[in-house]
């Protein structure tokens, strides 16, 4: 027996290119215990069973994540010697080996990972390559020991046989789906400790009112989509559509601080106007001070007495000017001293006595 440990890096060693090369060698007997097969893995693996002739044993986990439907179908259509282990719950069967008998050796490749192109092409692994050579009688009992070990596993109360029964009620159930997007939801804390069963019927109590799940009510099952095993999962943003995003929400809050503005000038003008109504309120309890206002109004008539006084004392001043200029001039004329007079009798002193 030959033990081989090989690195896989940089493009060497693939483990693809080896079991693929062992499948194109004919061999007799296939074995392939698989944990956890994702889609790209899956694609190789039929790789190496699209033409192969040889007996086939196949034992699988199937998980919500990453087996479909389509998977199972098509490993049932290659062989009938298909065991599935439902992965969903929390004991997992966890296994990668893979086992090509041919008449005089036998290869056995342990992986440490699961199956997938990441795991077969791109990444830095380590797997083992067991050499058997059936001209030893030593390897021979060797290798009947392990293909023994490993076949009894199919044997197991959780291994399930696969047929077409099978396929739809994992299905229906949700433990699988159509493609690899759709999984299932999270499981709860009790479900994870094994505590009960995903799919077990709650305990109806007296009196309590059985609520139908959802799905059943709309007459569907609404799987859920899973990304966490995308790659390359990308989110394309329009620049433009961003801009006007941003444009946006300076515009609101532009509008925000005016609404803000003119509200706060409407409160001060109605505080103002209420201001100015409170100085005029009229008072009814006020009481009134007859006496004050008497005074006031004897002020203000003293004051316009007064106010008349000066004026007619200005006027006085005016026309007494005036005569004496008169006098003057007429002098020297008697004419102009008569009409003076005549002035004197029949304007000035009736305007004197008046005032």
């Amino acid at each position: 027996m030959k033990i081989k440990l090989n690195i896989q890096k940089d493009g060497e060693n693939l483990i693809k290119e080896k079991l693929i090369k062992r499948s194109e060698e004919k061999p007799k007997k296939v074995y392939f215990y698989m944990g956890n097969m994702k889609e790209s893995g899956f694609d190789i693996l039929e790789e190496c069973l699209i033409d192969l002739k040889a007996k086939k044993l196949i034992v699988l986990g199937v998980d919500k994540k990453n087996t479909t439907k389509k998977m199972l179908d098509t490993l049932y259509n290659y062989t009938k010697s298909v065991y599935v282990f439902n992965n969903n719950g929390v004991v997992e069967f966890d296994s990668n080996i893979a086992i090509f008998e041919h008449e005089e050796k036998a290869y056995m490749y342990i992986m440490n990972s699961n199956f997938s192109e990441g795991t077969f092409v791109d990444d830095i692994a380590t797997y083992t390559e067991v050499e058997f050579d059936f001209n030893s009688e030593e390897d021979v009992l060797q290798y009947k020991e392990y293909t023994k070990q490993l076949v009894s596993m199919s044997k197991f109360e959780e291994a399930i046989k696969l047929d077409k029964e099978v396929i739809k009620d994992l299905f229906d159930n949700s433990q699988i789906f159509t493609t690899k997007q759709y999984t299932h939801s999270v499981m709860t804390i009790a479900e994870l400790l094994g505590e009960k069963e995903k799919n077990e019927k709650k305990e109806i109590k007296k009196g309590e009112i059985e609520v139908p799940d959802t799905d059943e009510i709309i007459g569907a099952k609404i799987p859920k989509i899973d990304l966490s095993e995308v790659e390359d999962f990308s989110i394309d943003i329009d620049i433009d559509d961003s801009v006007k995003r941003e444009e946006n929400i300076i515009q609101k809050e532009e509008n925000k601080k005016q609404e803000v503005k003119k509200e706060t000038e409407e409160t001060e003008e109605r505080e103002e106007i209420s201001d100015i109504q409170e100085s005029e309120e009229f008072d009814a309890n006020e009481v009134l001070d007859i006496e004050s206002m008497l005074f006031e109004k004897a002020d203000i008539k003293l004051d316009k007495e007064r106010i008349n006084a000066k004026l007619l004392e200005k006027e006085y001043e005016e026309q007494e000017k005036a005569v004496t200029e008169v006098l003057t001039e007429s002098k020297n004329n008697e004419t102009d001293n008569i009409n003076l007079k005549n002035l004197i009798l029949n304007i000035i002193i009736p305007i004197l006595w008046v005032t």
